[in-house]
């Protein structure tokens, strides 16, 4: 518009569906609060980086013609898939790699333990194990052994 303002609108396309949200009228700061669902299309699981991207288009409605394209922005969403399940496998990696690592030294501190009570006569620590835990903000759970009673 000649006054440097929009009456935008997205159009999104998925594949061969295509949405739109409504047109916000006379604005240069536009919020799209819409949610808009594209049911029933299937994904390849198999091959992710087949997925078709996600364009997302701001358009300026004009009262005569068609409308203007303002942006263009397409998401690789099969890459997005693959990342993030590249991602969950290392963060299982890492979980894994720390709770045996926590384990072992768990049972060496008590091993360590168990032999200088043995040194200085004491015979057997009460309870008889070793307890060690870690509280990491990347896993919802504690990191290291569960204590087992005896």
């Amino acid at each position: 518009d000649e006054d440097g303002r929009l009456d935008p609108y997205l159009s999104v396309t998925f594949g061969a569906a295509c949405k739109q949200t409504e047109v916000l009228e006379n604005t240069t700061n536009p919020h799209f609060a819409t949610t808009l669902c594209f049911p029933n299309l299937l994904l390849p699981v198999a091959a992710p980086e087949l997925t078709p991207p996600l364009r997302l288009e701001l358009r300026d409605k004009d009262a005569w013609g068609a409308s203007e394209l303002v942006g263009l922005l397409d998401l690789p969403l099969g890459l997005c898939r693959q990342a993030q399940h590249a991602l969950n496998a290392v963060e299982s990696e890492l979980e894994g790699y720390l709770r045996h690592k926590l384990a072992q030294a768990a049972t060496e501190a008590a091993a360590e333990a168990g032999a200088q009570a043995k040194a200085r006569g004491g015979g057997r620590l009460a309870g008889g194990r070793a307890h060690a835990s870690v509280y990491s903000p990347v896993f919802s759970t504690p990191v290291g052994p569960t204590p087992v009673e005896e």
